[in-house]
């Protein structure tokens, strides 16, 4: 099962190069900037943060398609805050 990759940004991490290694931890394949084409921005306001959300596009990249984030038949997230 595959989803739209997601995570946070390491500090100074632009949105591009989190993206990029986001990609490469989760799904196993290799993007590169010039090839990203952002095409929607969410802003989402809770009672409790604020997130902006960034998605990206991009038909090319290299490697093979494999989902990182299986962990026992589960998704497994490591953000106890996320809702």
């Amino acid at each position: 099962m595959f989803a739209v990759v997601g995570g946070h940004l390491d500090g100074g991490e632009s949105a591009t190069s989190g993206l990029i290694r986001e990609v490469k931890e989760e799904i196993n394949i290799e993007v590169q900037p010039q090839d990203l084409k952002l095409v929607v921005t969410v802003h989402r306001k809770l009672d409790h943060c604020e997130y902006i959300d960034l998605f990206f596009t991009s038909d090319t990249w290299r490697g093979e398609l494999k989902n990182n984030e299986i962990f026992a038949g589960k998704y497994h997230s490591t953000c106890s805050a996320c809702p």
